[in-house]
């Protein structure tokens, strides 16, 4: 920016020695069904209308894998409404 003309010799000097101080990341939502239905949803509708899709009676097969309460990593046999 200094060679270009759009900071002067202080202001680089100034920005060198700012400490940039970074925001710790988002903690991840408790539950991710409900976004990951919402993106399903959003998919599905590239290929039926909304209106088809609130029939119900579709079965969707996805890969969202959920810690089962028994604390193993394992699909959980559950099934939600499209």
């Amino acid at each position: 920016m200094q060679t270009r003309g759009m900071a002067t010799n202080a202001e680089v000097e100034q920005a060198r020695k700012t400490r940039i101080v970074f925001q710790a990341a988002p903690a991840p939502p408790a539950n991710l069904v409900p976004a990951f239905s919402a993106l399903m949803l959003t998919q599905l509708e590239n290929h039926f209308n909304r209106a088809r899709l609130e029939l119900g009676g579709m079965q969707v097969l996805t890969t969202l894998t959920l810690t089962c309460k028994c604390g193993r990593h394992a699909p959980c046999k559950q099934s939600w409404p499209v």
